[in-house]
């Protein structure tokens, strides 16, 4: 298209005074009747040759060839004509199989000629689980196909008239699940393929609730029914102990859909919280807790408290049983029922309250019974040797040593002495008086000095403490084979300081006075 434009100036604007335009045409016809021909046939790898047309009527100025929808470039074995209407492609390779295509084309119209196929493996879009709602569900079909291919969707088998590529589910509800198929076809082809897709709708879990046949049981006698009950479908059940799931096995027993929960030969360990849990994929509820009230026991009775005690004084003994409820304890001694409760108060103990004493626990729910004996011995308080060999002219110092009595006999006519053990003859009897005495009333530096530990009663040790501690023999303070004296030889400035004598029986330590030692000087 060419303008010329021609004007005159007069005056301060500038006006055209006329324009002239010329532009020329060019008519084309319009393309059709494309064909794309190969006059060869079957081809051979490496030995054969295709020359593939491409032909069509109308104005053609440009001709495009493309494989697998790539443009195809010339190279050592594609050669184009210098029209470009005519490709040879060899030796051929099987790297040059696929869709050719090409396309004719002039300024008012192209044309192109697509190589038809499909449609591929279908493939259905879309959710698998949904729960009954009041809006729309969308299932879209997928494929590819040249040209697009028709759609026609099945449920369940049964055609649904729908023959869009989408499907679409206005209000879900439960005949809404099932299994949807869209069949897709290419009408050029006459090929067809199909996909299917299954959607399961479920009611969301509400209203779960947990009951229980009895809750007062007794450990090893008594089994339970738990039930499990939910607005939803579908239900999946689970249970939890504590924090513990509980799967079918042992005394556990689970029905075949989970909803019912059987335990046999209860524990005490199955008190709970037990409680019953609702899922089906798109939701979940929790039960409330119950808790069984389990009674056991007694089991194991235990007695405690001190198996030694003097005459006149009393002990307190404690019998312990596992048990619930709480159990109830009845005391025996001697055959005869003395007490009842877990604490059992002796009172003023005499030598006839040695022996057994039996704890018997009971548990009237369980009905079951446990019993404890302990054995209490008392010590006497008098000694009842009859010494028939002691005359009246005779003067006699005893002392009481491990069970034996040493006799020190002194006969002033006779002018002579002697000693011999007895066996002991009397009960046992406890520890009255422990005092220090020394050898000296006072005691001189560098001279020997002895402290003797007197002691009333029976003992089986004696240990000597030096300022509230426990003494240590050295080369000049030294003590005797029975513990009973210590001797210093000298006795020096560095000994000076409080002595006490422990003695020590069954009952426990009596400890003496404290004996103040201070070594004088001439």
């Amino acid at each position: 298209l060419y303008c010329l434009l021609s004007w005159f100036s007069h005056g301060p604007l500038s006006n055209p005074l006329f324009y002239l335009c010329t532009f020329s045409l060019i008519f084309t016809e319009k393309i059709s009747q494309v064909t794309l021909n190969d006059s060869t046939g079957l081809l051979i790898e490496g030995r054969s040759f295709s020359n593939l047309t491409c032909e069509g009527s109308g104005t053609i100025l440009s001709t495009e060839w493309m494989k697998d929808y790539q443009i195809l470039s010339p190279s050592n074995s594609v050669i184009f004509s210098p029209d470009n209407k005519t490709v040879l492609i060899g030796p051929v390779r099987r790297s040059d199989s696929g869709e050719y295509q090409c396309t004719l084309s002039n300024p008012c119209n192209n044309f192109i000629l697509f190589v038809t196929d499909g449609p591929d493996k279908v493939v259905i879009g879309g959710p698998s689980e949904v729960e009954v709602q009041a809006k729309a569900l969308t299932f879209e079909c997928i494929t590819e196909s040249i040209p697009t291919a028709s759609y026609t969707w099945e449920f369940n088998g049964t055609n649904t008239g729908v023959t869009t590529v989408s499907f679409i589910v206005e209000l879900v509800h439960f005949e809404n699940s099932g299994k949807y198929t869209c069949i897709a076809q290419n009408h050029v082809t006459k090929l067809n393929a199909s996909g299917s897709h299954a959607l399961v709708v479920k009611e969301p879990i509400t209203n779960v609730s947990l009951a229980v046949s009895q809750t007062n049981l007794v450990e090893f006698n008594d089994s339970v029914t738990f039930t499990c009950s939910a607005h939803g479908t579908p239900l999946e059940f689970s249970w939890r102990n504590r924090s513990s799931e509980l799967t079918s096995g042992g005394s556990v027993q689970l029905s075949s859909d989970g909803r019912i929960l059987t335990i046999t030969n209860l524990t005490r360990y199955d008190q709970g919280p037990f409680t019953c849990i609702v899922a089906n994929g798109i939701s979940n509820g929790t039960s409330g807790t119950i808790y069984l009230k389990i009674s056991y026991g007694p089991w194991s009775s235990t007695i405690s408290g001190p198996d030694i005690a003097e005459v006149g004084s009393s002990v307190t003994l404690n019998c312990s049983a596992p048990s619930r409820p709480p159990c109830e304890y009845t005391w025996y001694f001697s055959g005869s029922n003395v007490a009842k409760g877990p604490v059992f108060e002796t009172g003023v103990l005499s030598l006839n309250s040695s022996g057994q004493y039996t704890c018997m626990a009971h548990n009237n729910i369980t009905n079951r019974s446990s019993s404890a004996t302990w054995n209490l011995t008392v010590i006497g308080r008098t000694v009842t040797s009859a010494l028939n060999r002691v005359e009246n002219n005779k003067q006699m110092q005893f002392h009481l040593l491990h069970n034996f009595i040493f006799l020190l006999y002194n006969d002033f006519s006779q002018m002579y002495h002697f000693g011999e053990i007895l066996p002991c003859a009397f009960s046992s009897e406890g520890i009255y008086s422990v005092v220090v005495t020394p050898s000296m009333l006072i005691p001189l530096a560098s001279k020997d000095l002895q402290l003797f530990c007197n002691i009333t009663g029976f003992y089986s040790s004696i240990q000597w403490l030096k300022d509230g501690l426990k003494f240590n023999t050295t080369r000049t303070a030294t003590v005797s084979m029975d513990n009973t004296t210590l001797a210093f030889q000298p006795l020096l400035i560095i000994d000076d300081g409080t002595y006490q004598c422990a003695a020590k029986n069954a009952i426990g330590n009596h400890v003496s006075k404290s004996y103040k030692l201070t070594a004088n000087c001439k």
